[in-house]
């Protein structure tokens, strides 16, 4: 159960109904996300789910909407010839609400990628979800970011600190990127190619003249510009939300989904890639305390993919964002010691700048 929320797909007095069908732990979940855990008309909290056509078998998820009490009483209770408030109503409160949560994350996910450097990176796993995607769904993406990285070029533009490391802006790398990414490019093919690591030729680890130092940053932009593109398709779920859930069986069907974070870093055995022939692995951990439970989020880093020896040392105790997937929840002990264990795989991790900040003055709870 989550905390502070009802969730009922109640039945109403009325005309005769089809016999109810339960609507399935992931359709609940991928609703709940999509209002916010929110009442679609009047932002409530602990909401119900309604059936728009009143048809309680019908659990497509179109024809679901999140609802308080006195919303879901009015969708629902025959008051005379008519409902006080009308199907094709409830559906454009729904569409209306859902666009507006889907920017809200959107907009917290791009802050927290917002940042000054680059810590780590994961290529791999980046491009298994690139590779994914639809020529379509990436020339939308593409689309959509050539707007977004220009509205952002100009916050950017009065902060020194962004010129330490290559980041997404207007400018022709960026530009590049952002076409070799329409493509479904692995590696930009307008990139010079410098000797790689051995397990992974894509990762630049040769960073002589002439084009060493330039296929080594741009490679990093390159991979932060990929996950750009999964994100807008994808908004990720903030980890404040999923530290709401008490029970790992309804976090089940977030796994897969990307997440954003916002945290205190501790790391262990997190070593520059310059020894990751002998220091191969490293984890990084967030604590966070809420009501009776310890929440451990953890990170498996792979130190060949860390960006520096810097880097290294940030990614042992400073204040981290970036983007993740979620990968399941593990519950353990008894009453107040009880610890639920988050798995995040990271994409992206870095450090300062927009990410840091509060000034959005964002927060999943609405009430």
């Amino acid at each position: 159960m989550l905390g502070g929320t009802t969730l009922h797909a109640a039945g109403r007095v009325g005309a005769k109904q089809s016999k109810r069908v339960p609507v399935l732990p992931s359709t609940q979940s991928a609703l709940l996300i999509a209002n916010r855990h929110a009442c679609c008309i009047c932002q409530k909290a602990r909401v119900q789910i309604h059936h728009i056509d009143g048809d309680p078998s019908n659990n497509d998820l179109a024809n679901l909407a999140t609802l308080c009490t006195d919303h879901h009483d009015l969708a629902s209770m025959q008051i005379g010839l008519t409902k006080k408030l009308q199907p094709d109503e409830v559906t454009r409160y729904k569409t209306t609400w859902e666009e507006r949560c889907r920017e809200d994350l959107l907009a917290l996910a791009k802050d927290r990628v917002g940042y000054y450097v680059t810590l780590y990176k994961n290529p791999p796993r980046i491009r298994e979800l690139f590779s994914s995607l639809s020529a379509a769904e990436r020339h939308t993406a593409v689309e959509s970011l050539l707007k977004t990285i220009a509205e952002e070029d100009r916050l950017k533009a009065a902060d020194a600190a962004y010129q330490f490391q290559l980041t997404p802006k207007k400018d022709n790398r960026t530009h590049a990127c952002l076409a070799s990414a329409a493509l479904g490019e692995f590696w930009p093919s307008w990139l010079p190619r410098v000797g790689g690591h051995p397990e992974d030729p894509d990762l630049p680890i040769d960073l002589g003249p002439p084009n060493g130092m330039e296929a080594f940053h741009c490679f990093d932009l390159y991979c932060q510009i990929l996950v750009r593109v999964l994100m807008v398709l994808k908004p990720p779920v903030p980890l404040e939300y999923i530290r709401e859930f008490i029970d790992p069986e309804e976090l089940k069907p977030l796994e897969g989904r990307l997440v954003s974070f916002r945290e205190a870093a501790i790391g262990k055995r997190i070593e520059s890639p310059k020894v990751h022939h002998t220091h191969r692995t490293g984890t990084v951990q967030f604590r966070n305390k809420r009501r009776t439970f310890l929440y451990l989020t953890n990170m498996t880093l792979r130190n060949m993919y860390v960006f520096s020896d810097t880097s290294a040392d940030n990614l042992r105790e400073s204040r981290v964002c970036g983007i993740g997937v979620f990968g399941g929840a593990i519950l353990n002990g008894k009453g107040a010691s009880k610890e639920m264990r988050l798995r995040v795989v990271p994409l992206l991790i870095g450090l300062g700048g927009l990410g840091q900040s509060d000034a959005s003055g964002w927060s999943w709870n609405l009430n």
